[in-house]
């Protein structure tokens, strides 16, 4: 798997699952059933790769809006 945890690494993964046709995404949080429950993990995959993103590291993900955001991708 690939690890993204910088600024940098979350553009040039946003770029590469812009142009991808289908994506796998899982969540993993500290408790679903916490006052105030936290994402502490991201996993997106493609068929070719596997990718970890830490979002305790990264303050601002929005550049992961147009990638939900495309109908284009399942």
């Amino acid at each position: 798997p690939v690890w993204i945890s910088t600024p940098v690494a979350l553009q040039k993964l946003a770029g590469e699952l812009t142009r991808q046709p289908r994506l796998a995404v899982d969540t993993e949080s500290n408790s679903l059933h916490a006052y105030r429950e936290q994402v502490c993990l991201i996993q997106f995959s493609t068929h070719e790769t596997d990718y970890l993103l830490d979002p305790l590291k990264l303050n601002d993900l929005s550049p992961l809006a147009p990638i939900f955001a495309n109908p284009k991708i399942e």
